[in-house]
């Protein structure tokens, strides 16, 4: 029975972990393609600090539960919202406060 327990504890852990990884390869693309962008229309300095805060707005995210994927586009619209107030003269790169939410 103990042996049962433990098979099943390390496939659920292999699970976990092949989850966590497939959302890893995910952020991994969206962040990419964030920071392709901002270069492009801004400059290599935007597209660094973009990219901070992109994974900072990543951390301040509600994750969803179980197998559901993270809304990446959170992410992205946090980090565009800190890039156009910064553009614009608005605000801070990193808008001062932290934990501040857009969405």
């Amino acid at each position: 029975m103990l042996e049962k327990r433990n098979i099943s504890r390390d496939a659920e852990r292999n699970r976990c972990f092949q989850l966590a990884n497939g959302f890893l390869i995910l952020a991994e693309k969206e962040l990419s393609a964030f920071i392709s962008a901002v270069d492009k229309l801004f400059g290599v300095e935007q597209a660094r600090q973009s990219a901070l805060d992109w994974i900072e707005e990543l951390v301040l995210m509600d994750w969803p539960s179980g197998e559901s994927a993270p809304d990446w586009r959170r992410a992205r619209l946090g980090a565009s919202a800190r890039l156009g107030a910064l553009m614009s003269g608005g605000g801070e790169s990193k808008l001062g406060k932290r934990g501040r939410r857009f969405l």
